[in-house]
């Protein structure tokens, strides 16, 4: 039986006092990301890809929160995890919401990661980099990487207008002038279509009169989605998910 502190140590997987909060005079109860079906169905499909590889070793550069390591240790892997960020408060939530793994500072544009891994994923992070930077990014990622290892990369497509903490958004173009030297057997997947149905969808689950907490509603917007919205093309995806593998030296 369990302690009245195992049950409140339990509840401790997410800062839930936090959820509450006054605003301009008014109350709130929740919390609520706007792209959040956009996310998690982007984040499945890393996920999908990762599995599929079963590497020995990943590290996720850029890993803010750690949640996508943190999704990846649900799964049936024996992988060791590691996440790397820039942003000290960001490791410090990955520490706290992870129970996998090893989290450090690390800035990648300064130099490659101690150790090497057999992936290496960098999801939503390229398009903060500075242009001038992002060759350099590249070429420290693939200094990280074991032979034959793989890269996995996430980031909003040209087809959506920049916002003002992005320096660049990025197609399949860029990409080949980037990855072409070091890197072979390209793929190009195209993510999250954009349109009324997409906006429809989230409106359905979150607005400015209620916050959908219906798992039949929640699960039928989400699978309706993923069957309509997940997979686009190259004119059409707001988001491109990039795999290569590492070159032999």
């Amino acid at each position: 039986m369990q302690t009245k502190e195992e049950r409140q140590e339990i509840q401790y997987t997410f800062p839930y006092h936090h959820l509450a909060y006054k605003k301009h005079g008014g109350v709130f109860i929740f919390k609520h990301l706007f792209w959040g079906i956009e996310h998690l169905s982007y984040i499945d499909v890393v996920i999908d890809k990762v599995k599929n590889l079963n590497p020995e070793t990943l590290t996720d550069v850029g890993c803010g929160e750690g949640r996508i390591i943190s999704d990846l240790g649900q799964a049936d892997l024996k992988t060791s995890f590691t996440g790397v960020d820039i942003s000290k408060r960001a490791i410090q939530f990955a520490e706290a919401f992870c129970n996998k793994g090893t989290f450090f500072v690390h800035d990648i544009i300064e130099k490659p990661l101690p150790e090497k891994a057999d992936v290496i994923i960098s999801c939503e992070v390229i398009e903060h980099i500075k242009p001038d930077q992002v060759q350099k990014y590249i070429d420290n990622i693939y200094s990280s990487m074991n032979p034959g290892g793989r890269i996995i990369i996430t980031t909003p497509t040209t087809n959506v207008p920049t916002i003002p903490k992005h320096y660049q958004h990025f197609d399949a173009k860029k990409f080949d002038a980037l990855l072409g030297g070091k890197f072979e057997s390209v793929e190009y997947t195209y993510l999250n279509v954009v349109n009324r149905l997409t906006w429809v969808l989230n409106r359905l689950v979150a607005n400015r009169l209620f916050f959908s907490n219906s798992v039949v509603l929640n699960r039928f917007v989400y699978q309706t989605y993923k069957k309509h919205l997940l997979f686009g093309t190259a004119k059409t995806g707001s988001r491109i998910l990039v795999t290569a593998t590492k070159k032999a030296s």
